[in-house]
């Protein structure tokens, strides 16, 4: 039998995947590499093994700056709808390891800091 989540459960893992809650401006040091912290599964089950990779390279006001590391990243694979990546790449989208990706400051609690 499944377990049914509460809404706070379910509010609860929707914050750590999603994040928001970070208030430090700036979140790093410039050159930091993070790594997103968390991941949904082909399940959608929460995993804590989250699979982007980037370099904080600077603030655009109240926006990180970060530049894409692996095709993980570069897709967003693990916060975009898996349908949604799907269609781009059979539209043959070909995002850019290396681009700059502009994510707000508050989001910080993504990530960690790998290197």
């Amino acid at each position: 039998m499944k377990h049914i989540k509460t809404k706070k459960e379910l509010e609860k893992e929707a914050l750590l995947l999603y994040g928001g809650l970070n208030i430090t401006v700036p979140p790093f040091n410039i050159g930091d590499k993070l790594k997103q912290i968390w991941r949904v599964d082909d399940n959608d089950n929460l995993i804590k093994d989250g699979r982007e990779m980037v370099e904080f390279v600077g603030m655009k006001g109240n926006m990180m700056l970060l530049k894409t590391l692996n095709s993980y990243a570069a897709h967003s694979e693990d916060t975009i709808n898996p349908e949604v990546v799907k269609q781009s790449k059979k539209a043959e989208y070909k995002p850019i390891i290396g681009d700059i990706l502009q994510l707000h400051y508050m989001y910080a609690d993504r990530y960690e800091v790998v290197g």
